[in-house]
């Protein structure tokens, strides 16, 4: 048990370390163990967005979290999206949550408009908290492929269970 606090606490910091100095409207994205794409974003006041695809894992690890200024982070249960003029709001990406259709139709509207999104708000307690206007080059580069992230009931069919 003290190993994986301490594996959770160093991946903590190296995250940390590795994008307090980011350059703001700029997407990054690395592909982490099991199969799991992640791509941030931050602003200039150091706050980010973060949206995890589990293309390659056969458990549904999507999740989409906000963390502001102050470090604290928010899941996707917390806020709302507006992408180029539109909202989503993104369904509870908790692993033992059952989506609805209704659900995995956001899961997909959601996934096509941050794939080429050129503006994206974030919204808590209908408040714009945080604006991104990422480069064309890094959305073209990293987060365009968030389009072909797969769906719950999507993952499900490619995967024996």
């Amino acid at each position: 048990m003290k190993k994986i606090i301490l594996t959770v606490a160093l991946l903590s910091i190296f995250r940390i370390n590795c994008f307090a100095n980011s350059i703001p409207n700029v997407w990054t994205g690395f592909w982490g163990n099991g199969g799991i794409s992640v791509y941030s974003i931050f602003d200039s006041k150091g706050q980010s967005l973060e949206v995890s695809c589990a293309e390659g894992s056969p458990e549904f690890h999507n999740h989409v979290s906000f963390t502001d200024s102050n470090g604290k982070e928010y899941t996707e249960k917390s806020f709302a999206l507006l992408i180029d003029g539109n909202a989503y709001y993104l369904p509870n990406s908790d692993p033992d949550n059952i989506f609805t259709r209704n659900e995995e139709n956001q899961w997909v509207s959601f996934r096509q408009a941050i794939s080429k999104g050129k503006k994206i708000e974030v919204y808590m307690n209908n408040k714009s908290v945080a604006s991104f206007v990422p480069t064309q080059e890094s959305i073209k580069e990293y987060i365009s492929y968030m389009y072909d992230c797969p769906s719950k009931s999507e993952k499900m069919a490619d995967f024996d269970y």
